[in-house]
């Protein structure tokens, strides 16, 4: 493939994944469904009190309290934008764009770091699979926050390849910006400096230890920097200095349930059922809503730690599995759900290896999930190829390896399995990248 056709390729697929979505946000005008998620009228709740100048508050009604479970970027954003252009809406056109952009930015990296194939593959696999169509149109976190952390990687990896301080400045600033999009970035740091660290190791760049300190530290202050005027704001209001109050709520209604349901040997939704019960017993709490305020976080943590401490063996198996699930997940589900088809979701794997189910939805599940366990095995294959690598393309696997387990560690924590959206490029990215070692035939691992 010539410089020429590749970029008449790319030119294509971006056009094409901008024009998609705006057809959906046309076609959808009249039919909000997809427009919105459980989360979004929260997150327009707090735009609209921000422009009528009650505050950062999600209350519909006078004394308007203030609220600790969001964070500030993603409701300021919407409120920008209906101040800027007079709807909400138009800020599912500008996510639009900032998806296709962060396309671009991952074919930049994938072209750079792999293969000019395996970067146009990337882009098309991101903008088109059903997560990212999806969420992209949606009043939520997820396309700005990934934008940012793309945008963030981006000037990381053209920090690594050159030392100009202003690709670290520039990481050092979104780090802090993405922690006040989503909570579950407030400990992203360390993957950014042990990925110095390992690049350091690998000889791609040559820094000594004051160098190595004095980078970390820059950083890290940056980081704290610009976290301290929320978490100052969090401490006057609620006398807690902390991001978020978000940490025990997921916790103890999302992580509990599911390790609660395997040492009971019952359902999901039986575990989070009791557990609901049982807090119930332990607080004074009438209005479930109470439950995301810092006045009931110590109580959730204190109930989260000792279901941890009575079943610790199966909260280890729940990790394990949701975060093999957080890569196997499949996006078509939520789809149908935001056309209230849940009663499709049932997917029988016998019925569609003898092809006796009847619906077209669990086949459409089934050939997203080989897909999706298709690049998992890629994924693994990076990781057993991993020293065979040059200098170069190790320092960067180290890098996308630890952002992988970094969100797939933390997404039943502080966010919820659609949060995937956020590393499916780069899980796809590493993927493609393994399941070209195959091209081969014979593997040579070591």
């Amino acid at each position: 493939m010539n410089i020429r056709s590749e970029k008449k390729i790319l030119f294509a697929i971006l056009v094409l994944g901008l024009l998609v979505r705006l057809g959906l946000i046309m076609f959808f005008d009249d039919d909000h469904r997809l427009f919105h998620d459980g989360d979004s009228a929260e997150y327009l709740a707090l735009a609209e009190n921000l422009r009528l100048g009650h505050g950062f508050t999600w209350d519909k009604s006078a004394p308007f309290q203030p609220n600790s479970f969001r964070t500030p970027i993603y409701p300021g954003f919407l409120f920008l934008v209906r101040f800027l252009f007079g709807s909400y809406q138009a800020a599912l056109v500008i996510q639009s764009v900032l998806i296709v952009l962060s396309a671009y930015f991952l074919y930049l990296i994938g072209r750079e770091y792999f293969s000019r194939k395996i970067a146009l593959w990337n882009a098309g696999i991101f903008l088109f699979a059903p997560f990212s169509l999806n969420v992209s149109v949606k009043f939520l976190t997820q396309t700005l926050f990934l934008s940012l952390l793309i945008l963030s990687i981006w000037s990381w990896v053209q920090f690594l390849k050159n030392q100009r301080n202003k690709y670290f400045l520039l990481t050092s600033i979104l780090l802090p910006v993405l922690a006040l999009t989503r909570p579950i970035a407030q400990y992203i740091v360390p993957v950014f400096i042990l990925s110095l660290a390992c690049s350091v190791y690998f000889k791609r760049i040559n820094l000594s230890l004051k160098q190595f300190l004095k980078l970390g530290f820059i950083m890290c202050a940056t980081f704290a920097a610009i976290l301290t005027p929320w978490l100052i704001r969090n401490y006057n209001l609620f006398g807690h200095f902390k991001l978020s109050s978000i940490t025990p709520y997921q916790l103890y209604f999302y992580d509990v349930p599911d390790a609660y349901a395997l040492a009971n040997d019952i359902s999901y939704e039986e575990a989070g059922g009791i557990l609901k019960a049982e807090i119930g017993s332990h607080s004074s709490v009438s209005n479930f809503q109470d439950y995301m305020k810092f006045a009931q976080g110590d109580i959730l943590m204190s109930r989260s730690r000792y279901y941890f401490s009575a079943f610790p063996a199966y909260f280890l198996v729940s990790r394990v599995k949701n975060m093999a699930k957080f890569f196997l997940r499949d996006g078509i589900r939520y789809w149908y759900n935001d056309f209230s088809r849940s009663s499709r979701s049932d997917v029988n794997i016998y019925k569609i290896i003898t092809f006796k189910e009847k619906n077209t939805f669990p086949y459409l599940v089934a050939i997203e999930r080989l897909f999706l366990a298709a690049l998992f095995v890629g994924l693994i294959l990076s990781a057993l190829c991993f020293f065979k690598e040059d200098i170069i393309t190790k320092s960067i696997l180290f890098f996308f390896f630890l952002l992988l387990l970094y969100f797939s560690f933390f997404s039943g924590i502080m966010a919820s399995a659609g949060f995937r959206i956020i590393v499916e490029p780069i899980f796809s990215l590493v993927g493609l990248n393994g399941l070209s070692k195959l091209k081969g035939k014979k593997l040579n691992l070591w």
